[in-house]
């Protein structure tokens, strides 16, 4: 994992509906800002907007139960 200036927490990554927020990951990407973008929850929609394909940055996507992948939640303590 790189170190990041920006931490981006979202509901979900990438959502058609909310091409708002990607403009403004595109924006800080455009600027040399280092990020990553933290999802609550893996994607659903089954279409993508043209600009998801331009961001580049890392996504850690989060455990939506912690029964799932427990294991997962003991190794970031």
């Amino acid at each position: 994992m790189t170190r990041d200036n920006l931490a981006i927490v979202v509901k979900g990554y990438p959502r058609l509906s909310e091409t708002f927020i990607a403009q403004e990951i595109l924006g800080i990407q455009q600027a040399n800002i280092s990020y990553r973008i933290v999802s609550l929850r893996h994607p659903t929609d089954k279409k993508r907007h043209p600009i998801h394909k331009r961001i580049t940055g890392d996504v850690d996507y989060l455990p939506e139960y912690v029964y799932q992948e427990p294991m997962r939640v003991l190794r970031s303590w």
